[in-house]
């Protein structure tokens, strides 16, 4: 995959172009967007969150009397009332959030209206004549742009209005009223918070048995009462709120979560002094819900249209009516029915505004800020565009200055902003959810699997463990309470969507806030995004996916189903993390997937999709597949990682792909040290990155990424940033033996792992390759490891496997030598590989050597004859094998079913045939692929891209794409026009990663002058 280019931002993706654009989630926008498109006009709903309807959905507000629904219009009505699940008294009702997720998604899709989700409005776009028209949104796309000729503001602060420079006024003054709600449950037996690390181990659990808690102490809590409604219960907190600030939706979330931690304690105190069983306050949502803070200046007649602005209307409690009004709009069933009023009329209306040019700064000059040309803001742009849009230049405040910033609050970013701290200078912490963890909470992933315990992780597992049995909350909570214990600055529901540089050097990040993007500096910055995001932007260079194309591993989206920690995931396709449209298609994909939201009444939608792997920056040394299992050394270690073999995927790693090394058994668990150089991108400084997108092969980070190495890591990471911004150098320049010594000071890294695993790789000759190749030929337990020890020596290792080949052809041993052989580019065992694939495929085609785990590929398992093949093209010798490999494509089955068959799926052997024509390019090599071609289960398996990205939603279905797409891939290279046309039609599916690898190959291929075998007019374009 080609690597990151650094680009200036001087132009601006444009999405796409609509007649209605709707920003924001709630009740209210859902209903307008649906009411617009069912009049025949083109709407576009772009949401920050991952579930609609934002108030009630995602700020877990179930409860809604009977009153409420009926002020619905009726088509919502009946669908609120289609997701009751019960009754609380009172004529209140229970829904069940996941079921009204779904439901509203669903009618939305069906009326055509087109939904993004994890998009952060933070500009505008403009006419010719300054007009709005259109929105520049922020999010892990960067920065891109939906043009529209009418604007719905739905956002709680009627940014848009702000960001247009309409008026704006503040309904309060220095306080804010914030309601924060979460599941509570009660121990039926014994303490719910019992943990233990490998796995969750919970106790029966129950309603509360009161229909309000009356904790004392807490200043916050209005009327000194927390209301209980079923399962559910209710914080409605007065807290300190700074109307002009741009961070102000961050630090009200901090302090509400502040003041459970103060009500959890109160609750706890008093059930104990009454005898009472604990309760447990868990499932908070990613979102704030605030009563009415702001109100426009609306047109004469027009309270929900923005004075000044024809085409710029403001939906719920932000509308120019009275205080009174607004609080029956903050009501989402009241709101809902405001909304279809005000979308019926605006359907008659239409309002000409052509998208001219897009700002997110300030004129030019205006106040002392940073310009916008300093900032990048993507790597690849978007699939799917429609063109682009020049970017105003302008300046852009500063929010905050710091020593160091952690961007990405997930299982590597707490530890590194706790490790900074440490130091004493400003660290500051920025988080795109409402609460912190990542994977580790709100992920789902709650359990240690496997994965080095080390003092300092262990510390701070007892850390959030102290606070979350003294304050009765979730473990995402009690980090929240560490960090800010710590002196964190914690900055929650910010997106960042840009870095800062000064030539290679990265010096902040662009944060969208209030609407617009300010920039938060930084000495030294650390990269937690799970992504390499700000390194990417930057223009690091990185892989993306497994190293030949987009896919990537399994990506998970989990539902949550009773009290415990770790959820309900399913891992069965990939995500284009770069692309707004697949990351809904992912969202709607997963969501729709059986039995998502009806296990159990009263639980929540899903709001974390969980890449397992996207960019992996190419740092100053590299983590391998073949290093891990030769236990491979570093004098700069920084982690030693306990891993298992759980590659959810496709497998790259020429090891695997021959089978010289399959066995789970031998590589269940084992030992591996990432280096500090790891973690250290090229060709960018002052940039350090942390978790899953160190420096590593797909395959080996696949191995390598458990969550307590990766909290390790995060920590290292934060010790080595603080210091460089402490001595004023980039923390490339720091010197290792120093950074091990504070790593091994502070428990990061153990003093044992350091002697052990601290040290130049040692001495590999001929006498050691002899020894390997014995231990190869024995078989039992070591054979992998002598295996990739021999695969990294080949200098070493040919003579003696040559002399071990001999005598092992009719042993169990002589396929596993003269694969490796093969692997090594000695070509000698070919013919003997050959004939025994053809042996073992003359009556049957033998299955997978383990069955997967899912649906195939996962884990590198395959078939013995595809393993040779590959070892065969590895070789060289692709041609030799083409009669081979013809007789095979015909024995393969024209059975789509049969590839979601664990044991039975022909998935590897199509893939070896092309991934062996491929590489041992030539007309010899069409036979085969042709063969592969007649079959209709591998024949016109894209589906071409529209606006309705449900069309794709079978995982099986998408692997046999990805079959079809190597087919031509490999034609292409083989000299056949063929191949390129099948390309071309992948480059415009609907699923990103297939979309993404398409148009990179076409490219690939046209710079690498494939494309000169083929007629003219059937070149790439």
């Amino acid at each position: 995959m080609p690597a990151g280019t650094r680009r200036i931002a001087a132009q601006v993706t444009q999405l796409l172009s609509t007649d209605a654009l709707v920003v924001g989630g709630t009740l209210g926008a859902c209903a307008a967007a649906r009411e617009l498109a069912r009049a025949g006009r083109r709407t576009v709903l772009a949401a920050r969150e991952c579930s609609l309807p934002f108030e009630m959905s995602v700020c877990r507000r179930p409860w809604v009397r009977s009153g409420e629904l009926a002020a619905l219009p009726t088509p919502w009505r009946a669908l609120l009332s289609a997701c009751v699940e019960g009754g609380l008294g009172g004529g209140e009702h229970l829904l069940n959030l996941a079921r009204l997720a779904a439901r509203v998604e669903e009618a939305l899709l069906d009326a055509g209206v087109t939904l993004f989700y994890g998009m952060t409005p933070c500009g505008l776009v403009r006419a010719a004549k300054g007009a709005p028209a259109g929105v520049l949104f922020g999010g892990k796309f960067g920065l891109c742009a939906i043009a529209a000729e009418t604007l719905l503001d739905c956002t709680p602060d009627a940014a848009l209005v702000a960001a247009a420079g309409g008026r704006v006024y503040s309904r309060v003054k220095d306080r804010a009223v914030v309601h924060l709600s979460c599941k509570v449950n009660q121990a039926a037996d014994g303490d719910p918070l019992t943990l233990d690390r490998g796995q969750r181990c919970e106790s029966p659990t129950k309603w509360p048995d009161a229909r309000e808690l009356r904790p004392s102490g807490v200043a916050a809590l209005t009327g000194g009462r927390v209301p209980l409604h079923g399962p559910f219960a209710e914080f409605i907190l007065r807290l300190p709120f700074a109307p002009e600030s741009p961070l102000r939706d961050s630090r009200l979330a901090v302090a509400a979560r502040r003041a459970v931690l103060d009500v959890g304690a109160a609750v706890a105190a008093d059930r104990a002094a009454a005898g009472k069983e604990r309760l447990f306050f868990h499932r908070f949502g990613d979102g704030l819900l605030t009563e009415p803070l702001v109100r426009i200046a609306g047109a004469p007649g027009n309270p929900f249209r923005s004075r000044g602005f024809r085409n710029l209307f403001v939906l719920g409690p932000a509308a120019d009516v009275p205080d009174s009004a607004a609080r029956r709009l903050w009501s989402p069933c009241h709101a809902a029915r405001e909304a279809v009023r005000l979308a019926a009329r605006l359907s008659k209306v239409r309002i000409r505004a052509s998208a001219h040019g897009s700002d997110v700064a300030s004129p030019a000059g205006a106040g002392q800020g940073v310009s916008i040309r300093r900032l990048h803001f993507q790597d690849a742009p978007p699939l799917h565009a429609v063109g682009t849009l020049p970017l105003a230049d302008g300046s852009l405040p500063v929010l905050a200055q710091c020593d160091t910033l952690v961007v990405g609050a997930g299982t590597s970013g707490v530890p590194a902003a706790l490790a900074a701290a440490h130091f004493g200078g400003r660290t500051i912490l920025i988080e795109q959810h409402a609460d912190v963890g990542g994977t580790r909470t709100i992920g789902g992933v709650g359990s240690y699997w496997f994965g080095r315990e080390t003092p300092f992780q262990r510390a701070c597992d007892e850390a959030y463990d102290r606070v979350s049995r003294r304050c009765a909350v979730a473990e995402e909570t009690a980090m929240l309470a560490a960090l800010v214990e710590a002196g964190v600055e914690v900055l929650p529901l910010s997106s960042v969507a840009g870095v800062l540089c000064e030539g290679r050097r990265v010096t902040g990040v662009a944060v969208a806030a209030g609407g617009r993007l300010g920039v938060i500096r930084a000495r030294a910055v650390v990269d937690a995004t799970g992504d390499a995001d700000l390194a990417a932007w930057a223009g690091a260079p990185f892989e993306y996916g497994n190293g030949r194309d987009a896919w990537t591993l399994w990506a998970s989206f989990a539902d949550f189903n009773g009290p415990k920690r770790t959820a309900s995931r399913m891992y069965e396709s990939g995500i284009e993390t770069r692309d707004p449209w697949d990351f809904a298609r992912t969202i709607l994909r997963s969501r729709g997937r059986p039995g998502m939201w009806n296990r159990l009444p009263h639980e929540m939608p899903q709001h974390y999709v969980a890449p397992r792997e996207s960019r992996r920056v190419a740092g100053r040394a590299r983590v391998t597949y073949a290093g891990i299992l030769a236990g491979e050394t570093f004098p700069d270690v920084m982690v030693v990682c306990d891993a298992n073999f759980d590659l959810k995927g496709i497998a790259t790693s020429d090891l695997l792909c021959s089978g010289v090394v399959w066995s789970w058994g031998v590589c269940r668990r084992y030992l591996a040290a990432i280096p500090y150089g790891a973690i250290v991108p090229r060709s960018v400084e002052n940039l350090l990155v942390a978790g899953r997108a160190y420096s590593a092969t797909h395959d080996a980070m696949s191995l390598a990424r458990m969550q307590r190495d990766m909290a390790s890591l995060g920590a290292a990471a934060g010790t080595a940033a603080a210091l460089a911004a402490q001595q004023r150098v980039s923390p490339g320049r720091l010197d290792a033996e120093t950074l091990q010594a504070e790593w091994v000071r502070r428990g990061i890294l153990r003093a044992e792992d350091r002697r052990r695993w601290g040290r130049l790789p040692e001495r590999y000759g001929r006498g050691e390759a002899a020894e390997d190749a014995r231990r190869v030929a024995r078989g039992g337990r070591e054979w992998p490891r002598a295996a990739a020890r021999l695969a990294r020596h080949p200098a070493a290792a040919l003579p003696a496997l040559r002399g071990a080949f001999r005598p092992a052809r009719k042993g169990p041993s002589g396929l596993r030598i003269g694969r490796l052989l093969c692997a090594l580019g000695d070509g000698g065992p070919v013919s003997f590989l050959l004939d025994n694939t053809a042996q073992r495929t003359a009556t049957r085609l033998p299955p997978p050597r383990r069955r997967t785990l899912r649906v195939p590929p996962e884990h590198g398992w395959a078939p013995e004859p595809a393993y040779s093949l590959y070892a065969v093209g590895l070789a060289g010798a692709g041609a030799r094998a083409a009669e081979v490999m013809t007789r095979l494509a015909r024995r393969i089955p024209d059975d789509a079913a049969l590839y979601a068959d664990p044991k039975r799926s022909p998935f590897e052997y199509v893939r070896t045939i092309c991934a062996v024509a491929e590489r041992c390019p030539g007309v010899a090599l069409r036979a085969p692929l042709e063969e592969l071609l007649r079959k209709s289960s591998l024949r016109n398996q894209d589906v071409s891209f529209t606006r309705d990205v449900r069309r794709a939603n079978d995982p099986v279905a998408e692997r046999r794409a990805w079959l079809e797409m190597a087919i031509g891939r490999a034609l292409a290279r083989c000299g056949d026009a063929r191949g390129l046309d099948i390309l071309r039609r992948y480059r415009d599916d609907v699923r990103g990663p297939l979309a993404r690898s398409a148009e990179e190959e076409l490219r690939d291929l046209a710079a690498a002058g494939f494309a000169k075998t083929i007629p003219w007019k059937r070149r790439i374009d």
